[in-house]
């Protein structure tokens, strides 16, 4: 019998992944551009310290090009433990975690580096690091006490110098830190005093233009400029700005969103920090800008000096175009925008660089990155979109299909959310679409766009519904939240655990609710530019039509606004919603409308009465009598002065509900994270009982909740748990069987 040695283990383990590796006719090259890569960041950085051997940066490159690869192969999956105990080791894709899991202690992926995260409200932020590359392995040693950090060959690169102290744990906590612990004594920690901090904004607070605090070194400022600039100085030069100007004031929320508007009360910026009651802005002497709650950090601006001016732009070599179907739905009609000439911009692995520019085949658009390294996109002279984040150096199409805008220190300032999806690309075409697409043998599925929308608001774009109208929520924000809170959702779909942006799962998803005779489907939806809504929700509406009546399909769309149930919008705030809905989706033949205006229903606050009826106000002051709103009931809805077109409730925890203005159904009722469900699993016979009641009803909304929400555990499309010789399961076959 032969004995491997750690080393020869390592080295074979080494081996198995190279193999994988170089199964790509590109991997060796894919190392070699990394080593280039890295050495050329460290020699920008300038730093002595950073500067590694030749055999290093090979080291280092191959580990994080073995790490991606795996990663991309999902064979990395995350083991969680809460201590590491003497004698014990782990490696990459095993974290050390606090008892909340919101801080963990583990090997980098990419890096090997040795690393401390806080995933606070599920936003992941590096607070520690040992400064290390090419890490495999973290070992607690038995015999001395001392942490370890080796490479696949068993050398040590880094320690905590704890030796002579045998019996040693590791644990992370809530506080933040990691520690080496013996009984109760303290050997080491990653624990960094904070620097001083001030507070610029309370809780429930504002400032007002030409208003700034300083640090308590007094180097650092933030606030408002006289013209209403929401800016972060180092003493007299701005270092970060919002991006934004005429603001009138600053408000703290009391829900934890920072908000800035202007002398109308038009929101102007958001910190997106809601459901975080008592936080409060602050700035540090390290020239940090911070929204925090207790000792948590859960929004920080990136205090990177404003970039200066630099050339005008390099417009690339023309590129070769093709006539794409924008985005390509069958038999559609101008409505849906036809075919236009297109160009591909940045295709799979590649990039362009500041001031590089791409024209549209007949020159009328152009796309890249500006002087101020913003992701940008022109009609002539016009600027029609850029992103908020400047200081780009690079615009990458990254190999998994997600678009990302990074520094010179290589870190992502902005990313279009579109991984998994390989072998997608940026496209520009002369309609003025600008989208990541990911192509296939049915065509070309648009997974994030910009630029302009297909049509144009004119009025009514399909025929109104008629009552009562059988209606369901939709969720189309998957895979991001297959898990919820870290749990992974009580049931699967027949479909596995897919993305809503493929589009043979949305022609299955429409086909499920066609079959269900649907008439309209709810779409969550949390505000202009949120997950991926544009393509997603434009993907539901082509699918609807595809191969169907292009003027009045079966099924119709609206969305759900979720964002009124935190955010309090003004009138202003909810009309510049309603303005973003009406530009980029009521114009599509398969937005629903009643009473000749487009459909929009609000999951809004329940509260006391004063509360509901002040909901009621702002919205039917914003829709000033263009749309048809649904809001939520609340406890004595009807005494309101105002009353909106129509009223709705949510309600999944219950089988049934019988109201005046609508009957509902739900499934089931048990989220992801909960031990218990709130409702079990609702029998077939006793699903079908109450959709014959539901059919028989006179309200206006007949409402299953919900087809696909797997994270409340309510869905009702097709799984093995309910499975029915149809194929759809029997909750569809009972909605079917009873339209």
């Amino acid at each position: 019998m032969v004995t491997l040695t750690f080393n020869t283990k390592a080295m074979l383990y080494t081996l198995v992944n190279l193999f994988i590796l170089v199964r790509s006719t590109f991997g060796r090259i894919g190392i070699q551009t990394n080593t280039t890569k890295i050495r050329q960041s460290l020699n920008r950085r300038g730093n002595s310290s950073s500067r590694l051997h030749e055999s290093q940066l090979e080291k280092y490159a191959t580990t994080k090009k073995l790490r991606q690869d795996a990663h991309t192969r999902d064979l990395i999956a995350i083991t969680v433990i809460n201590e590491l105990r003497p004698g014990e080791k782990i490696e990459f894709g095993t974290e050390v975690r606090s008892p909340s899991g919101d801080y963990r202690f583990g090997l980098n992926q990419m890096s090997g580096d040795l690393v401390l995260t806080r995933h606070t409200y599920g936003i992941p932020q590096e607070i520690w690091s040992a400064g290390v590359v090419g890490g495999w392995r973290l070992s607690m040693q038995k015999s001395d006490g001392n942490l370890v950090v080796r490479d696949s060959k068993g050398d040590a690169l880094w320690s905590t110098r704890t030796q002579d102290h045998p019996g040693c744990r590791l644990e992370v906590n809530d506080g933040g830190y990691a520690a080496l612990l013996k009984g109760e004594n303290q050997l080491w920690t990653t624990q960094i005093v904070p620097p001083p901090l001030a507070i610029v904004i309370p809780s429930n607070q504002y400032i007002e233009q030409d208003s700034f605090v300083e640090s308590p070194n007094k180097q650092f400022s933030l606030g408002l400029t006289s013209s209403g600039e929401f800016v972060l100085k180092n003493e007299n030069e701005v270092i970060w700005s919002a991006g934004i100007s005429g603001t009138s004031h600053l408000y703290m929320q009391n829900k934890g969103n920072l908000v800035a508007r202007n002398s109308q009360g038009l929101l102007l910026w958001k910190s997106n920090t809601n459901k975080n009651p008592g936080a409060k802005l602050v700035v540090d002497d390290n020239g940090s800008a911070m929204v925090v709650r207790e000792k948590s950090i859960i929004w920080q601006a990136n205090a990177s000096p404003v970039a200066a001016p630099t050339p005008s732009p390099i417009f690339l070599p023309t590129r070769s175009s093709t006539s794409i179907p924008f985005p390509n739905p069958r038999n559609q009609g101008p409505a849906l925008g036809g075919s236009f000439e297109s160009v591909d911009v940045i295709l799979p692995s590649s990039n362009i660089l500041k001031g590089d520019f791409v024209k549209s085949p007949n020159e009328s658009f152009s796309l890249g990155l500006s002087s101020s390294g913003r992701f940008i996109f022109k009609r002539g002279g016009q600027v029609i979109w850029q992103t908020d984040k400047s200081g780009g150096t690079k615009l990458t199409m990254q190999g998994d299909g997600n678009l990302v805008l990074r520094n010179r220190d290589d870190e992502a300032l902005w990313k279009s959310e579109t991984h998994g999806n390989p072998g997608s690309r940026l496209i520009l075409d002369d309609g003025g679409h600008v989208a990541v697409i990911s192509s296939n043998e049915d065509g070309n599925t648009p997974l994030w766009l910009t630029g302009i929308p297909r049509g144009e608001y004119n009025g009514p774009s399909s025929p109104n519904l008629s009552f009562p109208v059988r209606s369901t929520f939709y969720y189309p924000w998957y895979p991001q939240t297959w898990k919820v809170r870290g749990a992974l959702s009580k049931h699967e779909p027949s479909l596995g655990f897919y993305s809503s942006g493929d589009h043979s799962v949305v022609e299955n998803h429409i086909d499920a609710l066609e079959y269900a005779h649907v008439q309209l489907s709810i779409a969550s939806w949390w505000g202009p530019g949120s997950k991926l809504d544009r393509a997603r929700i434009s993907l539901l509406m082509d699918k609807s039509v595809e191969n169907r009546s292009a003027s009045d399909p079966q099924v119709k769309w609206s969305v759900y606004h979720e964002d009124e149930y935190d955010l309090d919008q003004s009138p202003d705030a909810i009309k510049d919603d309603l303005d973003y809905l009406k530009k980029w989706f009521t114009w599509h033949p398969a937005w629903a409308y009643v009473d000749n205006r487009p459909v929009i229903f609000v999951y809004n606050e329940g509260g006391s009465v004063d509360e509901g009826c002040d909901v009621v106000n702002r919205w039917m002051t914003a829709g000033d009598g263009e749309w048809y709103v649904v809001l939520k009931v609340f406890k004595d809805y009807l005494t309101c002065k105002t009353q909106p077109d129509s009223w709705h409730q949510y309600a999944p925890g219950k089988d049934a509900i019988d109201e005046s203005y609508a009957f509902g159904v739900s499934p089931g009722f048990w989220r992801a994270y909960d031990e218990e469900p709130k409702l079990k699993r609702v029998t077939k016979p006793k699903f079908c009982a109450n959709v014959q009641r539901m059919v028989q009803s006179p309200a206006q909304w007949h409402l299953i909740t919900t087809f696909n929400e797997a994270g409340e555990g309510t869905m009702i499309e097709s799984s093995e748990e309910w499975k029915s010789n149809s194929g759809y399961g029997y909750y569809l076959d009972c909605l079917h069987d009873y339209p």
